[in-house]
Protein backbone atom coordinates (compact mmCIF):
# COMPACT_ATOMS: atom_id res chain seq x y z
CA UNK A 1 0.00 0.00 0.00
CA UNK A 2 1.23 4.03 -0.73
CA UNK A 3 0.62 6.64 1.21
CA UNK A 4 1.32 10.12 0.14
CA UNK A 5 2.87 12.05 3.56
CA UNK A 6 4.36 15.76 2.95
CA UNK A 7 4.14 15.40 -1.20
CA UNK A 8 6.73 12.46 -1.00
CA UNK A 9 5.40 8.80 -1.78
CA UNK A 10 6.75 6.29 1.57
CA UNK A 11 6.15 2.85 1.24
CA UNK A 12 4.43 0.61 4.03
CA UNK A 13 3.88 -2.72 5.04
CA UNK A 14 0.67 -1.76 7.22
CA UNK A 15 -1.69 -5.08 7.19
CA UNK A 16 1.51 -7.60 6.46
CA UNK A 17 0.59 -11.31 6.18
CA UNK A 18 1.49 -13.58 8.93
CA UNK A 19 3.72 -16.47 7.52
CA UNK A 20 1.50 -19.82 7.33
CA UNK A 21 1.26 -22.04 10.55
CA UNK A 22 -0.58 -26.29 9.03
CA UNK A 23 -2.24 -28.11 11.12
CA UNK A 24 -5.23 -30.43 11.36
CA UNK A 25 -6.48 -33.47 13.38
CA UNK A 26 -8.45 -36.67 12.11
CA UNK A 27 -12.28 -36.85 14.17
CA UNK A 28 -12.08 -40.43 14.36
CA UNK A 29 -9.43 -42.31 16.41
CA UNK A 30 -10.09 -45.93 15.56
CA UNK A 31 -9.91 -46.04 11.47
CA UNK A 32 -10.92 -48.71 10.09
CA UNK A 33 -10.57 -49.22 6.00
CA UNK A 34 -13.02 -47.55 4.22
CA UNK A 35 -13.92 -45.27 6.81
CA UNK A 36 -15.16 -41.98 6.14
CA UNK A 37 -13.18 -39.73 8.11
CA UNK A 38 -13.52 -35.79 8.59
CA UNK A 39 -10.59 -33.91 8.43
CA UNK A 40 -10.63 -30.45 10.65
CA UNK A 41 -8.09 -28.06 9.61
CA UNK A 42 -6.19 -25.98 12.77
CA UNK A 43 -4.41 -24.18 9.99
CA UNK A 44 -4.01 -20.14 10.38
CA UNK A 45 -3.00 -17.99 8.04
CA UNK A 46 -3.34 -19.98 4.77
CA UNK A 47 -4.49 -18.39 1.50
CA UNK A 48 -4.00 -21.87 0.20
CA UNK A 49 -4.17 -25.50 1.55
CA UNK A 50 -3.86 -28.81 0.07
CA UNK A 51 -3.24 -32.33 1.06
CA UNK A 52 -0.68 -35.10 0.80
CA UNK A 53 -1.15 -38.40 0.90
CA UNK A 54 0.88 -41.64 1.07
CA UNK A 55 0.52 -45.43 1.91
CA UNK A 56 -1.87 -46.69 -0.05
CA UNK A 57 -5.22 -45.29 -2.10
CA UNK A 58 -7.72 -42.88 -0.96
CA UNK A 59 -10.17 -40.15 -2.12
CA UNK A 60 -10.85 -37.01 -0.31
CA UNK A 61 -14.47 -36.38 0.35
CA UNK A 62 -15.81 -32.82 -0.77
CA UNK A 63 -12.94 -29.74 -0.48
CA UNK A 64 -11.06 -31.38 1.87
CA UNK A 65 -13.75 -31.80 4.27
CA UNK A 66 -13.20 -35.17 5.09
CA UNK A 67 -10.85 -38.33 3.71
CA UNK A 68 -12.28 -42.11 3.09
CA UNK A 69 -9.06 -44.81 2.97
CA UNK A 70 -9.30 -47.47 0.98
CA UNK A 71 -6.76 -49.92 2.28
CA UNK A 72 -6.15 -51.31 5.82
CA UNK A 73 -2.58 -50.02 5.84
CA UNK A 74 -0.19 -47.25 7.26
CA UNK A 75 -0.80 -43.62 5.79
CA UNK A 76 0.75 -40.61 6.37
CA UNK A 77 -1.32 -37.93 5.37
CA UNK A 78 0.68 -34.40 5.08
CA UNK A 79 -1.40 -30.65 4.60
CA UNK A 80 0.17 -28.05 2.88
CA UNK A 81 -0.20 -24.68 4.24
CA UNK A 82 0.42 -21.47 2.15
CA UNK A 83 0.33 -17.52 1.32
CA UNK A 84 2.57 -15.39 -0.12
CA UNK A 85 5.12 -15.23 2.77
CA UNK A 86 5.70 -19.21 2.09
CA UNK A 87 4.12 -22.67 3.15
CA UNK A 88 4.35 -24.90 5.90
CA UNK A 89 3.41 -28.85 6.49
CA UNK A 90 1.91 -30.63 9.16
CA UNK A 91 1.80 -34.54 8.76
CA UNK A 92 -0.11 -37.13 10.74
CA UNK A 93 1.00 -40.74 10.57
CA UNK A 94 -2.67 -42.52 10.63
CA UNK A 95 -2.89 -46.71 11.32
CA UNK A 96 -5.95 -47.41 9.07
CA UNK A 97 -7.56 -51.20 10.57
CA UNK A 98 -8.44 -53.73 8.34
CA UNK A 99 -12.13 -54.49 9.20
CA UNK A 100 -13.35 -57.10 12.16
CA UNK A 101 -14.94 -59.43 9.61
CA UNK A 102 -16.86 -62.56 11.06
CA UNK A 103 -19.91 -64.87 11.75
CA UNK A 104 -20.84 -65.92 15.11
CA UNK A 105 -22.02 -69.44 15.31
CA UNK A 106 -23.68 -70.70 18.64
CA UNK A 107 -21.87 -68.47 20.52
CA UNK A 108 -18.34 -69.18 18.90
CA UNK A 109 -16.86 -66.40 16.70
CA UNK A 110 -15.11 -67.38 13.28
CA UNK A 111 -13.14 -64.38 10.68
CA UNK A 112 -13.47 -64.10 7.41
CA UNK A 113 -11.71 -62.10 4.72
CA UNK A 114 -12.33 -58.75 3.14
CA UNK A 115 -13.05 -60.34 0.12
CA UNK A 116 -16.54 -61.64 -1.01
CA UNK A 117 -17.06 -62.70 -4.36
CA UNK A 118 -20.33 -63.36 -6.93
CA UNK A 119 -20.35 -67.38 -7.61
CA UNK A 120 -22.79 -69.10 -9.37
CA UNK A 121 -24.54 -72.53 -8.18
CA UNK A 122 -25.49 -75.79 -9.82
CA UNK A 123 -28.80 -74.40 -10.48
CA UNK A 124 -27.23 -70.96 -11.82
CA UNK A 125 -28.18 -69.06 -8.59
CA UNK A 126 -26.65 -66.42 -8.50
CA UNK A 127 -24.91 -66.32 -4.51
CA UNK A 128 -22.14 -63.80 -2.24
CA UNK A 129 -19.71 -66.34 -0.92
CA UNK A 130 -18.18 -65.27 2.21
CA UNK A 131 -15.10 -67.38 2.94
CA UNK A 132 -13.42 -68.50 6.49
CA UNK A 133 -9.86 -67.39 7.05
CA UNK A 134 -8.92 -70.70 9.54
CA UNK A 135 -5.93 -72.46 8.84
CA UNK A 136 -5.66 -75.94 8.79
CA UNK A 137 -9.25 -76.85 7.14
CA UNK A 138 -9.21 -78.44 3.49
CA UNK A 139 -12.39 -76.96 2.85
CA UNK A 140 -12.79 -73.39 4.52
CA UNK A 141 -15.75 -72.39 6.41
CA UNK A 142 -18.34 -70.78 3.76
CA UNK A 143 -21.20 -68.90 4.39
CA UNK A 144 -23.70 -68.30 0.59
CA UNK A 145 -25.73 -65.74 1.01
CA UNK A 146 -28.85 -66.02 -2.24
CA UNK A 147 -30.25 -62.25 -2.51
CA UNK A 148 -32.81 -61.82 -4.61
CA UNK A 149 -32.18 -58.13 -5.44
CA UNK A 150 -34.36 -55.09 -6.98
CA UNK A 151 -33.53 -52.04 -7.72
CA UNK A 152 -29.73 -51.93 -7.15
CA UNK A 153 -27.35 -54.70 -7.58
CA UNK A 154 -27.11 -55.93 -3.78
CA UNK A 155 -27.96 -53.42 -1.37
CA UNK A 156 -31.23 -53.35 0.54
CA UNK A 157 -33.18 -55.11 3.12
CA UNK A 158 -34.05 -58.70 2.91
CA UNK A 159 -36.50 -60.60 5.02
CA UNK A 160 -35.83 -64.87 4.21
CA UNK A 161 -37.99 -66.73 2.55
CA UNK A 162 -36.82 -69.13 -0.45
CA UNK A 163 -39.85 -68.09 -2.64
CA UNK A 164 -37.59 -66.21 -4.87
CA UNK A 165 -39.08 -62.79 -4.19
CA UNK A 166 -37.29 -59.54 -4.63
CA UNK A 167 -36.21 -58.85 -1.37
CA UNK A 168 -35.61 -61.96 0.00
CA UNK A 169 -32.61 -64.00 0.67
CA UNK A 170 -31.88 -67.78 1.77
CA UNK A 171 -28.63 -68.48 3.82
CA UNK A 172 -26.16 -71.95 3.05
CA UNK A 173 -23.19 -72.70 4.77
CA UNK A 174 -20.38 -75.25 4.45
CA UNK A 175 -17.85 -76.41 6.55
CA UNK A 176 -15.26 -79.04 6.91
CA UNK A 177 -13.34 -78.46 10.66
CA UNK A 178 -9.51 -79.79 10.71
CA UNK A 179 -8.87 -83.18 12.25
CA UNK A 180 -12.57 -84.00 11.13
CA UNK A 181 -13.44 -86.63 8.66
CA UNK A 182 -16.74 -85.11 7.81
CA UNK A 183 -18.29 -81.66 6.69
CA UNK A 184 -21.55 -80.24 7.52
CA UNK A 185 -23.95 -77.89 5.66
CA UNK A 186 -26.53 -75.68 7.35
CA UNK A 187 -29.67 -74.06 5.78
CA UNK A 188 -32.32 -71.43 6.72
CA UNK A 189 -35.43 -72.90 8.84
CA UNK A 190 -37.96 -70.48 7.24
CA UNK A 191 -38.75 -68.46 10.06
CA UNK A 192 -38.53 -64.13 9.34
CA UNK A 193 -35.05 -63.09 9.73
CA UNK A 194 -33.65 -60.29 8.40
CA UNK A 195 -29.80 -59.40 6.11
CA UNK A 196 -28.97 -55.85 5.70
CA UNK A 197 -26.38 -54.61 2.74
CA UNK A 198 -25.22 -51.35 2.55
CA UNK A 199 -22.79 -49.18 0.03
CA UNK A 200 -20.68 -47.96 1.48
CA UNK A 201 -18.25 -46.40 -1.09
CA UNK A 202 -18.95 -46.79 -4.89
CA UNK A 203 -15.67 -46.56 -7.55
CA UNK A 204 -17.09 -44.56 -10.14
CA UNK A 205 -15.00 -46.35 -12.67
CA UNK A 206 -14.81 -49.87 -11.48
CA UNK A 207 -17.56 -51.65 -9.40
CA UNK A 208 -15.20 -54.63 -8.16
CA UNK A 209 -14.09 -51.81 -6.05
CA UNK A 210 -17.22 -50.96 -4.38
CA UNK A 211 -17.39 -51.68 -0.75
CA UNK A 212 -20.56 -53.07 1.52
CA UNK A 213 -21.02 -53.38 4.83
CA UNK A 214 -23.46 -56.77 5.32
CA UNK A 215 -25.16 -57.48 8.95
CA UNK A 216 -27.34 -60.62 9.16
CA UNK A 217 -27.71 -59.85 13.54
CA UNK A 218 -29.58 -63.29 14.51
CA UNK A 219 -30.34 -66.26 12.29
CA UNK A 220 -31.90 -69.90 12.86
CA UNK A 221 -29.29 -72.25 10.79
CA UNK A 222 -30.97 -75.80 10.38
CA UNK A 223 -27.98 -77.38 10.51
CA UNK A 224 -26.59 -80.95 9.28
CA UNK A 225 -24.89 -82.93 5.95
CA UNK A 226 -26.00 -84.05 2.42
CA UNK A 227 -26.88 -87.08 1.79
CA UNK A 228 -26.53 -87.95 -2.19
CA UNK A 229 -26.66 -91.60 -1.84
CA UNK A 230 -28.99 -93.84 -2.30
CA UNK A 231 -31.16 -91.04 -2.56
CA UNK A 232 -30.31 -87.26 -1.95
CA UNK A 233 -31.73 -85.51 1.32
CA UNK A 234 -30.36 -83.34 3.64
CA UNK A 235 -29.96 -84.94 7.23
CA UNK A 236 -31.00 -82.39 9.64
CA UNK A 237 -29.39 -82.77 13.28
CA UNK A 238 -30.94 -79.55 14.82
CA UNK A 239 -30.56 -75.50 14.85
CA UNK A 240 -27.92 -73.43 16.01
CA UNK A 241 -27.45 -69.77 15.68
CA UNK A 242 -25.76 -67.59 13.49
CA UNK A 243 -24.86 -63.78 12.69
CA UNK A 244 -22.72 -62.61 10.59
CA UNK A 245 -20.67 -59.06 9.99
CA UNK A 246 -18.88 -58.37 6.59
CA UNK A 247 -17.32 -55.47 5.40
CA UNK A 248 -15.44 -55.08 2.15
CA UNK A 249 -15.74 -55.67 -1.41
CA UNK A 250 -18.20 -57.75 -3.58
CA UNK A 251 -16.32 -59.02 -6.63
CA UNK A 252 -17.75 -60.59 -9.83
Amino acid sequence: MLLILMGGFISCSSGDTDEPNAGFSLKQEKIVQWDEVEIVNKSDNAAELSYEVSGGQYVFIGNYEGIRFLEGNSYTVTQIARNEKGEDRYSLTVEVAKPDNYFILSGEKFLTGTDATFEYDGQNQRYIKIMGTITGQDKPNMVMLYTISGKFPIEGSYVYNTNGDIGTFDVVMKAEYAGSSYAWTTQGDGTKQLLNIELIYEDPKNEDNNAYTITMPDYNLNYGKYVFFPQFYFDSWGNKPLSLLYKGTVQK
